[in-house]
């Protein structure tokens, strides 16, 4: 009787224990690797002689050693001066003591072609960010100094050079932060261009060529496709890294090693979240080129390491869930720059129109229409909406609908009334406008 039980207790323990380890098999089993070709990026070198970050990297290295020898105040050499706050004898000693990085500048920007280094894994080093930026600096306080000096036409041009130099780095194929400080540069140089058309005294037949040229430096769905890609290139890494357990930190193991593998097993399946990725990203490509669609906000959890009671409570794959949740936000955002972006030019070409059509008239127009084809051959569209945007002669604004896509009529008297400063934007209301100070 007792070896009866014996066994029976014996076949027990290994009955369940079997049912364990099917269980822990089949919950922590992936996915095979999901197709993802259509998302990979080809990287094409072109010849350095043709590259203008070659040049730059020359230009760099005079402008390091203008940021270690200058003695001019910070606000100056760091920073976009403010219309108001223009010194002309910091302005002159600052292109003074950049001749040569601005010659290398034109230089680099008549090449047209600028091409990043490949990026190849998670943790390579972004170089060439700050200097980017510091060109973009240096060249809207200079284009300030031949405002201030009387050769507005001058300082139109070079803020185009500087339009088209953010151009360039959206097409470099660097990394989707490559893309994003050539769309932060453009937009930049369109404010002060905004700045200075406020007070500006060219005519006409000086301005109108302005709105063509722009034109030309509109955001281009392939290389917003190109970044939407270096996106999930750049969480694919981290999936990889993730289940490979390098981005686990000690402090969090409480469990011993095959337990920890299990658990990572269970609550990150590379797969089956590379697959969520891919899906969420080739959503936002189909959408790129309709400007009518608006992406959900999604909820973003940063994703963390999970205590034995999360495991226990959270769920299968919700690791991986974490990630996909916390790129579709990041995508969300990308997002909503881009069409801040696409209607900062696309306001500003009007604007220039708006201008021309009220020296030649005496009077802003009653309608966008009257505009067309004379000053511009069609109203922009509002990459909110995908309908021409909206303008209020007596409110003297140029709006969008905005992410709630409503027409409230753009902001109220009082919401204006709080922003005084020549060429402003208001983005934190419901519709963002763009004032006409002219």
């Amino acid at each position: 009787m007792k070896k009866k039980r014996r066994k029976i207790i014996l076949y027990s323990v290994i009955v369940l224990v079997s049912a364990i380890i099917v269980l822990i098999v089949f919950r922590t089993s992936d996915i095979s690797p999901p197709y993802l070709s259509d998302l990979m990026i080809e990287y094409h070198p072109i010849p350095e002689d043709e590259n203008a970050l070659t040049i730059l990297k020359e230009a760099n290295i005079l402008l390091d050693d203008f940021y270690d020898n200058t003695t001019l105040p910070d606000e100056v050499a760091f920073f976009i001066v403010p219309i108001d706050e223009y010194n002309p004898k910091d302005m002159e000693q600052l292109i003074a003591e950049n001749t040569e990085v601005f010659k290398l500048f034109e230089k680099a920007i008549e090449l047209k072609r600028l091409q990043f280094p490949e990026v190849t894994h998670l943790n390579q080093r972004i170089p060439y960010l700050a200097p980017l930026r510091h060109f973009n600096r240096l060249q809207i306080n200079r284009s300030l100094h031949f405002f201030k000096n009387g050769d507005e036409k001058k300082a139109f041009d070079l803020l185009i050079d500087d339009v088209r130099f953010g151009t360039m780095i959206e097409k470099g194929g660097g990394d989707e932060i490559h893309f994003l400080v050539g769309r932060s540069i453009k937009g930049t140089a369109l404010t002060r261009f905004r700045e200075f058309l406020s007070e500006t005294d060219l005519n006409s037949d000086s301005l109108r060529p302005y709105i063509s040229e722009l034109s030309n430096y509109s955001e281009d769905t392939e290389d917003y496709i190109f970044c939407l890609k270096s996106i999930f290139r750049l969480f694919s890494w981290m999936i990889d890294e993730c289940s490979d357990r390098k981005m686990i930190e000690p402090d969090y193991i409480y469990y011993s090693h095959l337990w920890e593998h299990i658990v990572l097993r269970y609550y990150l399946k590379p797969n089956k979240t590379k697959l969520l990725l891919a899906n969420g990203i080739r959503e936002c490509i189909s959408n790129a080129k309709d400007p009518t669609h608006w992406d959900e906000t999604y909820k973003c959890s940063v994703p963390v390491i999970m205590s034995f009671k999360d495991f226990l409570l959270k769920g299968e794959n919700s690791r991986g869930k974490d990630i996909n949740s916390y790129q579709l936000a990041f995508i969300n955002m990308t997002i909503e720059s881009r069409k801040r972006a696409i209607l900062s030019l696309n306001t500003t070409r009007l604007l220039i129109a708006l201008k021309c059509y009220k020296l030649e008239n005496g009077d802003l127009p009653d309608f966008l229409d009257e505009l067309v084809p004379d000053y511009i051959d069609a109203v922009p569209i509002d990459d909110y909406d995908g309908k021409p945007l909206r303008y209020s002669k007596d409110k003297k604004i140029i709006y969008s609908v905005g992410p709630d896509m409503k027409d409230t009529g753009g902001p109220t008297i009082e919401e204006l009334e709080k922003e005084d400063k020549p060429g402003s934007v208001l983005w934190n209301v419901d519709d963002p406008a763009f004032k006409i100070d002219f």
